[in-house]
């Protein structure tokens, strides 16, 4: 097809090369445009998939649709550069990056909304959905995408991953580490692992294990209180919960 718009961005220090339809998708993306000589990744969505896919979602955009396309074709290769994607919302405080997944609808968005509220300037919110995990060679960074879920929260930053917590809804606040091999089900099902492709989807879970040894993992059951994020930040951090407050956000 012919593609309207042709231009790179830059995550996690791979640099792709976006050929799409829909202008959106470039405004989406400013944050992370780059004028870089480098390619590393080249996607588009062929016109003949993307026809198809808008009429199976006629309840999104077509812009949407061909965003989520990018991300899937963009996601299958990241592997090669030592990145996979992880579904979750992930912050920082400090000088590092924690991790809350959980299935949608958990209330992942809520709690770190939470923790901008109540700790204002000392929190950022790397990405709100769609981080990824860039695995160096002691240390597993964080990294922002312009793919951020419904709110829209990112920047694009890496920070070193401090810890992952999986967060459960609980009518009281606590949170206890845990080996992830005790909770694999449900952190496997929040990576995303490329299919058709058996080397990515392997070169993901061998990352995904990386991870697993370079970073601590955590089980939070919260509710929507400060005291869920005073229970979460000083486990996370290991230090002694702020007193002062900040406006909402």
């Amino acid at each position: 097809m012919n593609f309207n718009y042709q231009f790179k961005i830059s995550f996690a220090g791979i640099n792709t090369e976006i050929r799409c339809r829909y202008g959106q998708i470039k405004e989406l993306c400013g944050d992370y445009l780059t004028a870089s000589g480098r390619t590393d990744i080249t996607v588009g969505i062929g016109a003949e998939e993307l026809d198809a896919a808008v009429n199976e979602s006629p309840d999104f955009p077509p812009w949407y649709t061909e965003f989520s396309l990018l991300y899937r074709d963009i996601m299958r290769s990241v592997p090669y550069y030592g990145v996979f994607a992880i579904h979750g919302a992930a912050i920082t405080c400090g000088e590092r990056a924690y991790v809350f997944t959980a299935p949608s609808g958990t209330g992942k968005s809520t709690h770190i909304r939470q923790w901008k509220k109540y700790l204002g300037d000392k929190v950022d919110i790397i990405n709100g959905d769609k981080p990824v995990v860039l695995i160096g060679e002691k240390e597993a960074f964080i990294c922002s995408t312009p793919w951020s879920g419904k709110e829209g929260w990112h920047k694009n930053r890496c920070a070193v991953l401090g810890g992952v917590c999986i967060l459960k809804r609980g009518k009281e606040n606590s949170i206890k580490t845990v080996e992830p091999g005790a909770v694999l089900d449900e952190l496997i099902s929040q990576i995303f692992i490329p299919v058709g492709d058996a080397t990515a989807a392997l070169l993901s879970l061998e990352l995904f294990d990386r991870m697993c040894g370079l970073a601590p993992f955590y089980q939070l059951s919260c509710d929507i209180s400060e005291q869920a994020v005073k229970t979460a930040y000083s486990a996370l951090t290991g230090k002694e919960y702020p007193k002062f407050f900040r406006n909402p956000f």
